[in-house]
């Protein structure tokens, strides 16, 4: 049988890798404690870390002697440092948190629900299922990056489309529009047009008559006693026939609108005789124009 010394000689060498566990290992713990070393750090090299540190947990004891139970600790806290972990935040339709969703990773179970806690995975690709009562199965694949802690995915769980109502039919599409609005939005319209047209009387007159005083008053520029009267009769003659005309023709186009909105309606049904639309006119008058404009829906 080799010596202590010798032993401790061959556990260094077989932890670091520089000797092959014998084959009669057996039963031996020194063996064991080297065999354990050997194949933690082989699982270490395939990207196995989970495994690979249950492994190296057995030559990580006291009984394996110092030299070799501090070899397997380092090694048990390099692949802890860098083994990649994972939070999983379920969400529904508005953003907000959905509690008791179960998962499976790779097609296995976790057996509880997830709590916001990290999730510790070897590194590459895996595939994960969530499920709940009430929401359809999400699938979602992640490729685990070595060294990544604490790596944040938010699992979006749609509520299911809703077929029917159990309280009743599905309501009835709303009935095709009528008419009605439009010919309101004619009669309004008209009334606006024969109010512009009678203000353009008004003011045509007031015109008119201003006009005849400011001649009166001033016949010639040779005979005219009354010559501030007459210019103040003359300035007030042309704005009045200004806004006459613009009132004039304000009230005409008001008029050829409503004609037009009142023969190109279509005819009400039954059903929607009486429907106003929400109309009004705003009226758009400048120097020298004049317009309306009809605001509202046509039906």
């Amino acid at each position: 049988m080799t010596s202590s010394r010798s032993r401790g000689l061959y556990f260094l060498c077989a932890a670091l890798g520089l000797v092959a566990t014998p084959a009669w290992a057996g039963d031996d713990p020194v063996a064991l404690c080297i065999d354990a070393s050997d194949k933690g750090l082989d699982l270490r090299k395939q990207g196995k870390l989970i495994e690979a540190r249950r492994v190296l947990a057995a030559c990580a004891a006291a009984a394996c002697g110092a030299d070799v139970s501090v070899v397997c600790q380092k090694r048990i806290a390099d692949i802890s440092a860098v083994l990649p972990t994972i939070v999983f935040s379920p969400k529904d339709g508005a953003g907000n948190d959905v509690v008791g969703v179960r998962m499976t990773i790779d097609g296995a179970p976790t057996g509880e629900p997830l709590d916001g806690r990290p999730i510790t995975l070897d590194p590459g690709p895996h595939a994960f299922t969530f499920e709940i009562q009430g929401h359809p199965k999400v699938e979602r694949s992640f490729v685990m990056v070595e060294g990544v802690k604490g790596r944040q995915e938010r699992i979006d769980m749609v509520a299911p489309p809703v077929v029917g109502s159990a309280t009743g039919p599905a309501p009835a599409p709303p009935a095709p529009a009528s008419g009605s609005g439009r010919k309101t939005a004619g009669f309004v319209v008209g009334a606006v047009g024969l109010a512009g047209v009678a203000a353009g009387s008004v003011f045509g007159l007031l015109a008119s008559s201003k006009w005849s005083a400011s001649k009166d008053d001033c016949s010639s520029p040779m005979n005219c006693p009354n010559h501030g009267a007459a210019v103040t009769e003359h300035d007030g003659a042309v704005t009045d026939g200004t806004v006459s005309t613009i009132a004039f023709a304000a009230g005409g186009a008001a008029l050829v609108t409503a004609a037009v909105l009142f023969l190109t309606a279509p005819r009400a049904s039954a059903a929607t005789v009486g429907t106003n639309a929400p109309l009004h006119v705003e009226a758009n008058v400048a120097p020298g124009t004049a317009g309306l404009t009809v605001v509202g829906v046509f039906r």
